[in-house]
C-alpha cells in the first residue's frame, strides 16, 4: 500500500491532513473465474491537526492514522 497526503490550512487557519491509500487490487473478470488487476484507491482520513507542521509532527499524525485505519505496517510503503 501507498499513501498520498496533503495538509492545508482553512480560512480560520485551521489545518486539515487527508490521507488516500493507493494499491494494486484483483477485480472479477467476464469469463467464470477470470480476475485482472486494477488501482485501487480508498480515502484513509480527513484529520483535524492542532499541531505544528514539522516533519515529526506529521510523520506522528500519519502512523496513527496508518493504526487507526488497521493497516498493517507490512502492507505499508514508505
Amino acid at each position: 500500500i501507498s499513501f498520498t497526503a496533503d495538509v492545508w490550512s482553512a480560512d480560520k487557519l485551521d489545518s486539515y491532513l487527508v490521507m488516500m491509500a493507493h494499491w494494486i487490487g484483483h477485480e472479477l473478470g467476464n469469463a467464470p473465474h477470470s480476475s485482472q488487476l486494477a488501482m485501487k484507491a480508498a480515502l484513509i482520513a480527513f484529520h483535524y491537526l492542532p499541531s505544528l507542521h514539522t516533519g515529526k509532527e506529521l510523520a506522528k499524525a500519519i502512523l496513527h492514522l496508518i493504526d487507526c485505519a488497521e493497516i498493517p505496517v507490512d502492507k505499508v510503503c514508505f
